[in-house]
């Protein structure tokens, strides 16, 4: 799985005239907080005492797809150091653009954590979608804050601008009284919210997801492209679709991959896929990774998209991208829906094949229009929406909705409640939430408790949000456990209590919310 590249630029030439930038401690706090914890998923490339022709051959060589500037800065420019290692040599902001529009590669995101900033981020996000920069003066200890939880953020997952005012609120509480001068800056065809640099897969934070029965159910619904997948209450199997949309008849599964005793019947592959799918259903992911490549080797392209999908992640075996990537094409040239969308996703990620959004786009257009496969509708839907595209994003995240994903329903909900295809209609978003609440998915049940604690769409009331934000929780939604940690900690609907808000955001942290892990820092 490919990492995110980031190209570190960081310098002080005025270090001998007064009080120098902390660079040392702002490396050492990517290094502790983020590159500790997720050296599998990004990758820092630290340049100190930055001269321009780092910068130059940084964006030329290296392809990063995150610029980031720790340095001095004014309205007009960011100053490096000279050429010679001595003095500063200031870079104009027009030719700073000039140069990221030469080499612009993979870029998605530049960060000029550096004073005065925000003119230049402008235009830079025209450039490359997104810049973070500051209106402001910051203090050094605040910049530091600022771009450690941020990266942090990422890592684990969150959108750009989910990690963005992750990092905003940390220096808020690590640094009472300072105005927070970031500011993040989107070209208008870009979503932030929906822009993910490092997508939640089994890396690091997805292992320590799956410790929990509600984490790796969720883990097992992404797997078999159901929305969630709940362990208890004990819930009847659900149906494996095959292409043609057809239930299979019921099997008598078997529960190993060893082989039938001597002269009994060797299993089937179908035998074997469904048995696969159903160890996957129960989170075991080492036990299901062979059977689904013996029905694989066996000529089940369904089994083929299984085994692509488990190596890219390591689930059961060390990550095997290559071996991935050949099971994912196998399924793919058989035409199975399955093995396209994941192909697709390989492709949006940049995971063992070049990244490309238009052939992203192309799998998964042709999962959803040749299969009706609804992940592949809802995947079409995000990429359109992150373009800006609401009406066809709308379009797409209704089929999926029609094909059974719960989460495309909150994702219509999401678009009329931002406004997105007409005014803000709250009445018209509950709605859409409440079909996957019903049906006890976490996404749609945390969006009901949001709507209750909002006032979306209903009169706000907190005692509701906290019941559906408790089932949401207890579902398996990171995001809801850090709700639930909040109303403990303001006392909102619930008996004040730190102890319990630690208690629910420390499960958020084991599911993966920055959020949480930031609250709990707060706290410490």
């Amino acid at each position: 799985m490919s990492k995110l590249k980031v190209l570190f630029l960081a310098t002080d030439p005025y270090a001998a005239d007064g009080t120098p930038l902390r660079i040392p401690e702002d490396v050492r706090q990517i290094r502790e907080r983020v590159l500790r914890v997720a050296r599998a998923r990004v990758e820092f490339d630290f340049c100190l005492a930055a001269q321009p022709g780092d910068l130059i051959q940084g964006l030329r060589d290296d392809r990063p797809d995150v610029v980031h500037f720790s340095c001095h800065g004014e309205a007009d420019g960011l100053h490096l150091t000279a050429a010679d290692g001595w003095g500063a040599h200031r870079v104009p902001a027009a030719a700073l653009a000039d140069l990221v529009k030469t080499y612009p590669g993979d870029i998605r995101l530049v960060v000029l954590n550096a004073c005065h900033s925000y003119a230049q981020a402008k235009e830079l996000a025209g450039i490359v979608g997104c810049a973070i920069g500051t209106r402001i003066a910051i203090p050094d200890d605040a910049a530091i804050t600022f771009g450690a939880s941020f990266y942090r953020a990422v890592a684990r997952g969150l959108s750009v601008r989910a990690a963005f005012e992750t990092a905003r609120a940390e220096v808020g509480v690590h640094h009472p009284g300072v105005e927070i001068g970031h500011e993040l800056v989107v070209r208008r065809d870009v979503d932030a919210a929906s822009l993910v640099l490092v997508p939640r897969g089994m890396g690091r934070w997805g292992r320590s997801m799956a410790r929990t029965g509600a984490a790796a159910a969720a883990l097992a619904g992404v797997l078999l492209g159901a929305d969630v997948i709940r362990p208890s209450p004990p819930q009847p199997p659900l149906p494996v679709v095959c292409e043609s949309g057809a239930t299979p008849p019921p099997r008598k599964l078997a529960t190993s991959a060893e082989p039938a005793p001597a002269g009994g019947r060797r299993a089937a592959p179908a035998d074997d896929l469904e048995a696969a799918v159903s160890l996957c259903r129960a989170g075991n992911y080492d036990a299901a990774l062979p059977l689904f490549e013996r029905a694989a080797r066996a000529g089940e392209p369904e089994a083929m998209a299984y085994a692509g999908i488990l190596l890219m992640g390591g689930h059961g075996a060390r990550a095997d991208t290559q071996r991935a990537i050949d099971w994912i094409e196998k399924a793919r040239d058989r035409r199975n829906a399955r093995g396209m969308n994941a192909l697709g996703e390989a492709r949006e990620r940049g995971d063992g094949v070049p990244r490309s959004l238009h052939l992203a786009q192309h799998w998964y257009r042709a999962a959803a229009e040749e299969k009706g496969f609804a992940p592949a509708m809802r995947n079409l839907g995000r990429l359109y929406r992150a373009e800006g595209r609401y009406e066809e994003a709308l379009h797409w995240f209704r089929k999926a909705a029609g094909g059974g994903s719960a989460d495309a329903m909150a994702d219509v909900g999401r678009l009329y409640e931002e406004g997105r295809v007409g005014p803000p209609d709250g009445v018209r978003a509950l709605a859409w939430y409440r079909e996957p609440a019903r049906r006890g998915l976490a996404h749609g049940m945390y969006s009901v408790g949001r709507a209750y604690q909002d006032g979306i769409g209903v009169g706000r009331d907190l005692v509701q949000a906290r019941e559906w934000y408790e089932k949401a929780a207890r579902a398996g939604s990171p995001d809801a456990m850090n709700s639930m940690g909040l109303l403990y900690l303001q006392g909102w609907g619930v008996r004040k209590s730190r102890r319990r808000a630690i208690y629910w955001f420390r499960l958020g942290e084991r599911a993966g919310s920055a959020l949480a892990a930031a609250n709990l820092d707060a706290l410490d």
